[in-house]
């Protein structure tokens, strides 16, 4: 499972220390990605009046609130979970980190940045902070938990971050043949809504299965350092 990294027992050395770090580490993920999310709700409701067909699907239009949404759910059950020592908990929280949250992370990164990179509009009407810990910070949180421990790698499971993809691009293939306006402006405007599902979904899968591969890397990256810290080994 830890492949050339450590085994899990090694992972669990100095428990008193790592449970400390990490639980911290979930208290301050949980919290500022709970407070940015109440921000983001209060200050859409000023536009969503003014542009109903731009905020058209609410919370779950866009990828970035479904991924800011249970990042806050998860953080907290990760931390309760350890807090009240209860297996099911915490195996559900690592499992959702580990498929869900973390990959899901990357990818609302890459592809926010990579737009950000030459259209700074895509920032829309909320402030540029708030974008910034939305887009960033759940990537930050993700690899701040992975450090503690490699969820991705434990699970190595693609299939709920595919089925996510499938049905999201269901979802967002539905907004725009309901209003005529995609969620993300760079697809196709096409009459087929087969068509439209099919291109979406095809990306989807491509983003989803690329991303999973390259937290996997970062994951790794952070087991060695961690193992280097905490027992010195030389890598």
């Amino acid at each position: 499972m830890f492949k050339n990294v450590a085994s899990v027992k090694q992972f669990r050395a100095k428990p008193k220390t790592d449970f400390q770090t990490g639980q911290i580490s979930r208290l301050i993920s949980f919290s500022v990605l709970l407070f940015s999310w109440l921000f983001h709700i209060y200050n859409r409701q000023k536009y969503i009046y003014l542009e109903p067909i731009r905020y058209a699907g609410g919370h779950f239009r866009y990828l970035t609130d479904i991924s800011h949404q249970i990042a806050v759910l998860n953080y907290a059950f990760l931390f309760f979970g350890a807090r009240f020592e209860d297996p099911k908990l915490s195996q559900f929280a690592s499992w959702l980190q580990g498929t869900i949250v973390a990959p899901t992370s990357a990818v609302v990164f890459g592809n926010f940045y990579f737009v950000y990179s030459f259209n700074k509009n895509v920032v829309g009407l909320r402030p540029l902070w708030l974008a910034h810990v939305q887009h960033a910070g759940v990537l930050f949180a993700s690899l701040l938990e992975a450090y503690n421990f490699p969820h991705a790698q434990f699970w190595k499971d693609k299939k709920p971050g595919q089925i996510l993809s499938a049905v999201y691009s269901f979802w967002i293939a539905s907004i725009y043949n309901v209003t005529g306006r995609w969620p993300y402006p760079y697809f196709p405007k096409t009459s087929s809504f087969l068509v439209n599902y099919f291109i979406v979904a095809a990306a989807g899968a491509t983003f989803s299965v690329l991303y999973f591969k390259i937290f996997i890397f970062f994951e790794k990256i952070l087991s060695k350092l961690k193992l280097k810290m905490t027992f010195g080994i030389k890598l």
